[in-house]
């Protein structure tokens, strides 16, 4: 068993929306075990009204993952339902 495997990311399931699993296995294989105030605030209303947010936090609060998780989950979920028509070439992202 990896050290990995024994990480709790059940904070992350605490914020109300349905983050792709892939999202949560590379959260955590790079150390974000819980979402920061500003992602706890944004996660919600950006992922679910998939509307414009604006937010104001300081340097280093985690306002570059609020914005860019969304996009990451879009991406993924497009690949899941796209990745399998045959004649198309799968894409692969780096997350």
């Amino acid at each position: 068993m990896e050290i990995h495997d024994t990480v709790d990311m059940s904070k992350w399931m605490t914020v109300g929306i349905d983050m792709h699993p892939t999202l949560l296995v590379r959260l955590r294989d790079m150390g974000f075990t819980s979402p920061t105030p500003i992602q706890r605030a944004m996660l919600p209303k950006v992922m679910v009204s998939l509307k414009d947010v604006i937010a104001a936090a300081e340097t280093g609060s985690g306002k570059t993952l609020s914005y860019g998780l969304p996009i990451l989950d879009s991406l993924i979920r497009l690949q899941d339902t796209d990745g399998g028509k045959e004649g198309r070439r799968r894409r692969r992202y780096v997350i």
